[in-house]
């Protein structure tokens, strides 16, 4: 696995722990920057999905520097994932460094968009939000009462089910009353902007957007009981 992860001139630090028992396995690496530790981790998947050896989800992570040993830092990343296993091959994106300061928001992203929702994992995870994602609408409503996020930002154009069966959904469950519901989508026409907020969404965004707009707005949400 080390040659495997040597592609490229990339160096894997030869740490790592794994539970026989949860079959989780935990990977540092040396300090890098999220682009990095991303491109990794999908190595890592394509290693154990060629010999069908990956059962759940990757979990992408940072620590703070508080003196913990490695040993340590890993046995928390596997405590983490052995709680939430998730899909084969999916990727989540968790900052330990904001969660050990305040409890963090989870947000949950239903969008078929892999462009967007790369750069939404990436700067999410930067302002310190656990980030989930769903790439139809089907998976989106059941990974919402799965996870029960304190929001969802959504497309309206989905397969399988679309943006509006979602919102009805979601707004009928009954943990509804905690989460709050973003639209993010390219449709810019007045009657879907009233049907989205007579439905009950919070916010309505249209792409492309700017993240600094994005980031103000989901202050407010947050901040809005």
């Amino acid at each position: 696995m080390k040659a495997y992860f040597g592609k490229g001139g990339s160096q894997l630090v030869s740490q790592y722990y794994y539970d026989h028992e949860t079959g989780v396995l935990a990977i540092l690496l040396a300090d890098r920057n999220l682009s990095f530790t991303h491109y990794q981790s999908l190595i890592v998947k394509d290693y154990l999905q060629e010999r069908n050896l990956l059962d759940g989800q990757i979990l992408i992570a940072s620590f703070p520097e508080n003196g913990n040993s490695a040993v340590q830092i890993l046995k928390e990343m596997q405590d983490k994932m052995s709680k939430d296993k998730g899909k084969s091959g999916e990727i989540r994106i968790s900052n330990f460094e904001a969660q050990a300061s305040k409890e963090q928001n989870h947000i949950l992203v239903v969008s078929d968009d892999e462009t967007v929702n790369e750069f939404l994992g990436i700067y999410l995870y930067q302002k310190g939000y656990t980030v989930h994602f769903a790439s139809n609408g089907r998976d989106g409503i059941q990974k919402y009462m799965e996870l029960k996020p304190d929001l969802v930002i959504s497309e309206l154009s989905l397969p399988i089910v679309d943006g509006y069966h979602l919102i009805h959904t979601i707004k009928q469950s009954e943990h509804n009353k905690s989460s709050k519901m973003m639209v993010l989508t390219d449709k810019r026409l007045e009657d879907d902007i009233k049907r989205s907020f007579e439905m009950g969404v919070s916010d309505y965004m249209t792409k492309p957007f700017s993240p600094i707009e994005l980031e103000a707005r989901l202050k407010r949400l947050f901040q809005t009981n």
